[in-house]
């Protein structure tokens, strides 16, 4: 019989779960183990108390999420786990792992994440090979909500937008400077902080303005990460995320500017991964 198996796929912002064989489904907020401790995770999942109860006795659980680096990290994750789960073996890994999976199944290619933030790696149908390493949200994130974010912020508040961008968006939020940079550095998630206007963009995407904020972004990224990996002119690129997704004909538009050899786009790669762990059979990790 098969296992019973909880898989979760969390970013910066939310989190998303799926049990099998139930395929009963949760959307939580999402925990990045840099900003969260374990008690703020357990106090958040409280909220949800209900969803987790009914899977007490699940035999094993997948959790791919942003920030789980390292062995610190994942460990912050793995404790609150066991809180909830104290029967089950729970197995913590980066979410780039889960999306190459999701995305490329056993196939060789690139995986790219562009979502709160950003990364990609050089999979071979099974493991990462190689990550051109995400420099995060204060030196990186190229191709993200938090990156895109910050360059239309710096826009905005340099006066370099169109009047009727500037008039949009200010309409919206009355967005001024000083208030805005104070709050900001207070902000315990200065990321989600920034990438908060992505809406905004994706629903004014044909103001030009926006439209070569988005692309100059994507175009960083291809420049900095994607393009660098051996083999990519032959190898199968594929993306998942909420900012490929809103954003997919400008991203198209930049893979092809660098010739790639596009595959796919992925808003949320749980599905995708929960038919992984029952294609494959792969219910442990290395690490834990």
């Amino acid at each position: 019989m098969a296992k019973s198996f909880l898989v979760i796929d969390s970013g910066s912002t939310k989190a998303d779960w799926l049990h099998y064989p139930s395929f009963t489904r949760e959307t939580t907020k999402g925990f990045n183990p840099f900003y969260y401790k374990t008690l703020d995770i357990i106090n958040e999942l409280k909220k949800h108390i209900h969803f987790l109860n009914n899977f007490y006795e699940t035999e094993q659980i997948f959790w791919y999420g942003s920030g789980c680096s390292n062995l610190s990290k994942n460990k912050i994750i793995y404790d609150a786990l066991k809180y909830f789960f104290p029967k089950s073996e729970i197995f913590v890994e980066h979410d780039l792992l889960g999306s190459a999976r999701a995305l490329l199944g056993n196939q060789k290619g690139i995986a790219c994440i562009l979502g709160t933030g950003s990364n990609s790696c050089l999979y071979d149908g099974k493991d990462i090979i190689q990550n051109i390493p995400s420099l995060g949200f204060f030196l990186g994130d190229e191709g993200s909500s938090t990156h895109i974010g910050k360059k239309f912020l710096c826009a905005y508040f340099y006066g370099e937008l169109s009047q009727e961008t500037h008039d949009k968006f200010y309409a919206l939020y009355h967005l001024e400077r000083n208030q805005f940079l104070n709050d900001l550095h207070q902000s315990q998630q200065p990321n989600l902080m920034i990438a908060q206007f992505t809406p905004f963009l994706s629903e004014n995407i044909y103001l030009q303005d926006i439209r070569r904020i988005v692309k100059d972004s994507f175009r960083e990224f291809f420049n900095h990460h994607a393009s660098r990996y051996k083999g990519f002119h032959e190898l199968p690129i594929a993306f998942t995320g909420s900012v490929a997704n809103a954003f997919q004909d400008i991203l198209l538009e930049v893979v092809e500017e660098w010739n790639g050899n596009f595959l796919t786009i992925i808003k949320n790669p749980i599905d995708a991964l929960s038919d992984y762990h029952q294609k494959h059979k792969i219910f442990n990790f290395d690490c834990q």
